[in-house]
Protein backbone atom coordinates (compact mmCIF):
# COMPACT_ATOMS: atom_id res chain seq x y z
CA UNK A 1 0.00 0.00 0.00
CA UNK A 2 1.39 3.40 -1.01
CA UNK A 3 1.42 6.15 1.55
CA UNK A 4 0.72 9.73 0.55
CA UNK A 5 3.06 12.31 2.02
CA UNK A 6 2.22 16.01 2.09
CA UNK A 7 5.13 18.38 1.96
CA UNK A 8 5.15 22.16 2.27
CA UNK A 9 7.81 23.52 -0.06
CA UNK A 10 8.69 26.45 -2.24
CA UNK A 11 8.06 26.08 -5.96
CA UNK A 12 11.67 26.86 -6.79
CA UNK A 13 12.89 23.93 -4.66
CA UNK A 14 10.26 21.69 -6.21
CA UNK A 15 11.38 22.33 -9.78
CA UNK A 16 15.11 22.89 -9.29
CA UNK A 17 17.86 20.33 -9.44
CA UNK A 18 19.28 18.14 -12.13
CA UNK A 19 17.53 15.00 -11.02
CA UNK A 20 13.83 15.68 -11.66
CA UNK A 21 11.64 15.25 -14.69
CA UNK A 22 7.94 16.02 -14.46
CA UNK A 23 5.74 13.87 -16.67
CA UNK A 24 2.22 14.83 -17.69
CA UNK A 25 0.39 11.56 -18.32
CA UNK A 26 -1.97 11.08 -21.28
CA UNK A 27 -5.09 11.16 -19.09
CA UNK A 28 -4.35 14.79 -18.13
CA UNK A 29 -5.66 17.60 -20.26
CA UNK A 30 -3.30 19.44 -22.56
CA UNK A 31 -1.98 22.83 -21.56
CA UNK A 32 -4.91 25.16 -22.00
CA UNK A 33 -4.28 28.31 -19.97
CA UNK A 34 -5.27 31.43 -21.84
CA UNK A 35 -3.21 34.60 -21.91
CA UNK A 36 -5.54 35.99 -19.20
CA UNK A 37 -4.91 32.97 -16.93
CA UNK A 38 -1.15 33.33 -17.31
CA UNK A 39 -1.23 37.11 -16.77
CA UNK A 40 -3.34 36.77 -13.61
CA UNK A 41 -0.97 34.11 -12.30
CA UNK A 42 2.06 36.30 -13.03
CA UNK A 43 0.41 39.35 -11.42
CA UNK A 44 -0.30 37.29 -8.29
CA UNK A 45 3.38 36.34 -8.10
CA UNK A 46 4.47 39.97 -8.56
CA UNK A 47 2.06 41.17 -5.85
CA UNK A 48 3.44 38.50 -3.53
CA UNK A 49 7.04 39.49 -4.29
CA UNK A 50 6.37 43.21 -3.84
CA UNK A 51 4.50 42.69 -0.58
CA UNK A 52 7.12 40.32 0.83
CA UNK A 53 4.48 37.68 1.47
CA UNK A 54 4.52 34.11 0.20
CA UNK A 55 2.30 33.23 -2.74
CA UNK A 56 0.17 30.12 -2.28
CA UNK A 57 0.98 28.21 -5.43
CA UNK A 58 -1.61 25.52 -4.81
CA UNK A 59 -1.34 21.79 -4.42
CA UNK A 60 0.98 19.84 -6.66
CA UNK A 61 0.15 16.15 -6.61
CA UNK A 62 2.55 13.68 -8.13
CA UNK A 63 3.84 10.16 -7.70
CA UNK A 64 7.09 8.40 -8.50
CA UNK A 65 7.55 7.24 -12.06
CA UNK A 66 10.60 5.67 -13.69
CA UNK A 67 13.95 6.43 -12.19
CA UNK A 68 17.54 6.02 -13.16
CA UNK A 69 20.86 6.59 -11.48
CA UNK A 70 20.74 10.27 -12.38
CA UNK A 71 17.06 11.19 -12.53
CA UNK A 72 13.64 10.64 -11.01
CA UNK A 73 10.37 11.04 -12.90
CA UNK A 74 7.45 12.60 -11.06
CA UNK A 75 4.08 11.87 -12.69
CA UNK A 76 1.90 14.98 -12.30
CA UNK A 77 -1.66 14.31 -11.21
CA UNK A 78 -2.53 17.90 -10.28
CA UNK A 79 -0.71 21.15 -10.90
CA UNK A 80 0.46 20.58 -14.46
CA UNK A 81 -0.96 23.92 -15.71
CA UNK A 82 0.90 25.83 -12.97
CA UNK A 83 4.16 23.89 -13.34
CA UNK A 84 4.06 24.36 -17.12
CA UNK A 85 3.39 28.10 -16.75
CA UNK A 86 6.26 28.59 -14.30
CA UNK A 87 8.65 26.74 -16.62
CA UNK A 88 7.44 28.83 -19.58
CA UNK A 89 8.13 32.00 -17.56
CA UNK A 90 11.62 30.78 -16.76
CA UNK A 91 12.22 29.92 -20.43
CA UNK A 92 11.00 33.38 -21.47
CA UNK A 93 13.28 34.98 -18.90
CA UNK A 94 16.33 33.28 -20.40
CA UNK A 95 15.54 34.90 -23.74
CA UNK A 96 16.14 38.36 -22.19
CA UNK A 97 19.26 37.58 -20.15
CA UNK A 98 22.61 38.72 -21.47
CA UNK A 99 24.83 36.80 -19.05
CA UNK A 100 25.60 33.41 -20.61
CA UNK A 101 26.52 31.83 -17.28
CA UNK A 102 23.18 32.94 -15.81
CA UNK A 103 21.34 31.55 -18.86
CA UNK A 104 23.16 28.24 -18.43
CA UNK A 105 22.32 28.21 -14.73
CA UNK A 106 18.59 28.74 -15.42
CA UNK A 107 18.59 26.07 -18.11
CA UNK A 108 20.51 23.52 -16.03
CA UNK A 109 18.57 24.13 -12.81
CA UNK A 110 15.03 24.60 -14.11
CA UNK A 111 14.60 23.55 -17.74
CA UNK A 112 16.75 20.51 -18.53
CA UNK A 113 18.46 17.68 -16.71
CA UNK A 114 21.98 17.36 -18.05
CA UNK A 115 22.71 13.74 -17.23
CA UNK A 116 25.05 11.04 -18.53
CA UNK A 117 22.41 9.54 -20.83
CA UNK A 118 21.91 12.96 -22.47
CA UNK A 119 19.67 15.90 -21.77
CA UNK A 120 16.17 15.34 -20.41
CA UNK A 121 13.61 18.09 -20.37
CA UNK A 122 12.16 18.96 -16.97
CA UNK A 123 8.60 18.66 -18.24
CA UNK A 124 7.46 15.94 -20.60
CA UNK A 125 4.01 15.45 -22.09
CA UNK A 126 3.26 11.81 -22.80
CA UNK A 127 0.96 10.83 -25.60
Amino acid sequence: MDIIHAQDSRIISLISGVDKTFVIPPFQRNYCWSKDNAETFFEDILISKNSGKSHYFGNIISYEGKSGAAYQERILVDGQQRITTILLYILATTKYLRDNSLIASYQNNYLINNIKEGNRVKLKQTS
